[in-house]
């Protein structure tokens, strides 16, 4: 089933192969990095649209390697030409072969009980989650742990909060809120948000942005469009 949202990741039918190596054509680089992904059938990541997607093609995103200098590569595709969708891999998944693998996985139970369990609730995408997904080297020193984390209401969301908080990992905790509707605020700006240290957030969804502020937040995700 396709599910399109922001940060979601997508493979391409063998058309939309065909459309990508012809969209990479100017760009030596582009090029060997989506003959790369078509050979290996990695996916692309949905990015924000600029408005509904249509046939006239859905915005996505490949985030290449340190083998290819790290290039930020935009793509568009017919929705007809996207196969399937599915989830950047979980933090227990992402920081499997750190050294400190065993507090990202009591990290990850945490969040976990406070979410339900929910399939798809705990995801980290960025340099770990494509680290994970593909195999190559994405991961610097000072790379943060992005954190995708699809929380049910405000109440969620603080007790969320209030966890990242209180963690010490090697790396810098990052990453966003994700409410009913897909609409996103960042972890660390909730966090401003409830102790009153701004009085609005940006908040990003499938096709737009928005200034908010906290009397406005739990509406929002609750009327937003899937």
């Amino acid at each position: 089933m396709l599910q399109l949202e922001r940060n979601s990741l997508v493979w391409p039918t063998p058309e939309g192969w065909a459309t990508l190596h012809a969209q990479a054509l100017p760009d030596p680089v582009a090029q060997a990095v989506v003959q790369h992904w078509h050979a290996q059938r990695l996916p692309l990541v949905v990015g924000r649209q600029a408005g509904v997607p249509s046939q006239d093609g859905v915005a996505l995103g490949l985030p290449a390697p340190a083998k290819w200098d790290r290039r930020r590569l935009a793509f568009a595709l017919p929705v007809n030409q996207l196969a399937y969708s599915g989830r950047f891999p979980r933090l227990s998944d992402a920081t499997l072969r750190q050294r400190w693998r065993r507090r990202g996985q009591a990290l990850d139970f945490a969040l976990g009980e406070l979410l339900g369990h929910a399939v798809g609730a705990v995801q980290v995408y960025g340099s770990f989650g494509w680290q994970c997904l593909t195999g190559l080297r994405y991961l610097r020193d000072e790379s943060d742990l992005d954190l995708r984390l699809a929380v049910p209401d405000l109440s969620a969301a603080q007790a969320v909060v209030r966890l990242l908080a209180s963690q010490s990992l090697p790396c810098r905790i990052d990453g966003e809120l994700v409410f009913p509707g897909g609409y996103a605020v960042a972890w660390r700006e909730m966090a401003q948000l409830l102790d009153g240290q701004v009085s609005q957030v940006l908040a990003k969804w499938f096709d737009g942005i928005a200034l908010i502020g906290l009397d406005a937040l739990q509406p929002r995700a609750d009327t937003l469009p899937a």
